[in-house]
C-alpha cells in the first residue's frame, strides 16, 4: 500500500505534454527561419515553466547578446553583479512567448556596455530587416 497521500491543497501533479511547450518551440522555429546566422546559445525551456524561454550566452561577447536582443525585439538590458560575477539581462515577450536573455561577461565588458542606438540592427547576417 502506498504511503503517499494526495494533498487537497496542492492536488495531483499536472502531467504536461510537449504541446505545452509549443510557444518557445514556435519562437525558435521562427528565429531559425528568419535569423539563421544568430550565434549559438544555451536554450532552456522546461516542463516546470513550459511556455517561456531562457537564452543564455556565456562569454560570447556583447555583439552576440545584441544580435539576439535585436532579433527578439527586447528592451535595453539591466546590468547585474553578484559575488564577483557580472551579466546583462533583458526580458520581454516575443511572438507571444516570455523570453529572458542573459549574457555573462567579465566586469570590464559589462561595465563598459552601451546599448546600440535605437533602430540599429545588430542581428547580423541571415535575415531580418
Amino acid at each position: 500500500m502506498s504511503s503517499i497521500i494526495p494533498s487537497p491543497i496542492i492536488g495531483p501533479p499536472r502531467v504536461r505534454t510537449l504541446a505545452s511547450q509549443s510557444r518557445p518551440v514556435h519562437l525558435l522555429a521562427g528565429l531559425l527561419a528568419t535569423w539563421p546566422g544568430l550565434p549559438a546559445a544555451q536554450l532552456t525551456f522546461s516542463a516546470a515553466v513550459p511556455d517561456s524561454l531562457t537564452i543564455s550566452l556565456h562569454h560570447t561577447g556583447i555583439r552576440a547578446f545584441e544580435a539576439w536582443r535585436a532579433a527578439l525585439g527586447l528592451p535595453a538590458p539591466v546590468v547585474h553583479s553578484r559575488h564577483g560575477l557580472w551579466w546583462l539581462s533583458s526580458s520581454g515577450v516575443a511572438q507571444d512567448c516570455p523570453v529572458n536573455l542573459v549574457v555573462h561577461e567579465d566586469e570590464a565588458t559589462v561595465r563598459g556596455y552601451q546599448a546600440p542606438p535605437a533602430g540599429s540592427h545588430e542581428a547580423g547576417s541571415g535575415g531580418g530587416s
